[in-house]
């Protein structure tokens, strides 16, 4: 009998993200600056949540207890979590910039990681607003003696100071602290968080890294969210409460079927823009005729997308009036709803000014839309960028076995 061998990998990043769609898992590295996803799984959660919103704290905390012991015999795989990134929905999302500076620790005027947390202490110090939280602060430049400035953090440059500018990302403190709660009643332990749409952002940065400025549309099942992306990092966000969830319930209501089915005609017809003659009655997975046509589908589908962007349009013009440069970016689609076929026809209808982008991510193991953020939260988790969450180091123990 040949012996079983066993292979230790160390420290996978373990990420989860909790939205109205799924409760998304992914386990991965950063090798050579580009995100390999060694396992990933996605499990139902529009029975615990509706528009970020907790409905069912039980569910979602059992739910979520499926990733702590992993063991996939297919791709023989055995994961014991502890301790995950978790991205948080842009639901209430703020960014406000500031500048700090302080003079170095050390006699040696030599800058050190102790440097760069004193400045970002100094940013943390200020308050937010009401029923606010800090996720996350992140510099978007250093600038030391002889107005010296760096992108990244100049750990052991020379000067006797330090400064930054810095972005401070915050989100309203009850959602963080009912997130938080079902993560950590499993005993996991949160390591890092990411807003989703600075994590998204990450991921656009190293597939597209020639554009910098864009407006962001993450469409998701019941919240479509909306980010200003300035020089890679969000600038100004809002979100609408609506999605594919919409999109489903109005099928099923309309049809008088299941919305699993309604789901599934969602993701094999979508809008195909054909031009059917000849309209037979749609078939189930199951073989089942159903009661209507694709003519039929696509009206009702056309009807909820046509109010759909007309609603998104809102959000957008928001931004655009606060940044007018913004009416001249291109906007990248991102999101499960994104995926929708014919989606792209209605997008040039309400935004005929934009270019448009749709994104998924290129990395191995999860070349998909509604896994972007996931993607750029494993790249922001694996390097060092000075931000306040990069105090806590990635833990994840990992074996492959085979036999």
């Amino acid at each position: 009998m040949r012996k079983k061998a066993v292979f230790f990998m160390e420290n996978p990043t373990a990420i989860i993200e909790i939205s109205n769609s799924a409760i998304k898992f992914v386990a991965g590295y950063v090798i050579d600056d580009k995100a390999s996803i060694i396992y990933k799984k996605s499990i139902p959660a529009r029975d615990f949540l509706r528009n970020g919103d907790i409905d069912d704290y039980s569910g979602l905390t059992n739910a979520i207890g499926a990733f702590k012991q992993i063991a996939d015999p297919t791709c023989k795989l055995r994961l014991q979590v502890k301790d995950v990134t978790l991205i948080y929905p842009a639901i209430g999302f703020e960014v406000y910039s500031t500048d700090k500076s302080t003079n170095l620790v050390s006699a040696s005027n030599i800058v050190q990681k102790l440097d760069i947390t004193n400045a970002i202490s100094l940013v943390q110090k200020e308050g937010v607003p009401n029923g606010s939280i800090v996720i996350d602060i992140i510099p978007s430049v250093f600038f030391l003696d002889e107005n010296r400035t760096s992108g990244v953090p100049p750990i052991g440059a020379k000067s006797t100071s330090i400064g930054i500018r810095a972005f401070v990302h915050t989100l309203p403190l009850r959602l963080v602290n009912e997130y938080n709660r079902v993560v950590q009643s499993n005993e996991i332990n949160i390591k890092r968080g990411f807003v989703s749409s600075y994590a998204i952002a990450e991921s656009i940065k190293h597939d597209l890294p020639d554009i910098k400025n864009y407006m962001l549309l993450d469409l998701g099942e019941d919240i479509a969210n909306v980010s200003l992306i300035g020089n890679y990092f969000p600038y100004d966000s809002s979100y609408i409460e609506s999605g594919s969830d919409g999109l489903r319930r109005k099928i099923s209501e309309t049809f008088g079927i299941e919305q699993d089915i309604a789901e599934e005609l969602i993701e094999r017809y979508g809008l195909s823009g054909r031009d059917i003659k000849f309209s037979p009655k749609l078939i189930d997975k199951r073989g089942h005729e159903l009661p209507f046509t694709e003519r039929e589908l696509s009206r009702v589908i056309e009807e909820y997308l046509n109010k759909y962007f007309e609603t998104l349009k809102t959000p957008v013009e928001q931004i655009y009036q606060k940044y007018a440069k913004a009416r001249a970016f291109p906007l990248i689609l991102t999101g499960g709803f994104s995926k929708l076929n014919g989606i792209d026809r209605y997008l040039k209808k309400a935004f005929p000014d934009n270019d448009i982008v749709f994104y998924v991510p290129k990395a191995l193991g999860a070349r998909d839309a509604g896994f972007a953020s996931l993607v750029g939260a494993l790249y922001l988790s694996n390097k060092y960028r000075g931000s306040l969450t990069d105090q806590t180091s990635k833990v994840g123990k990992l074996s492959r076995e085979s036999k």
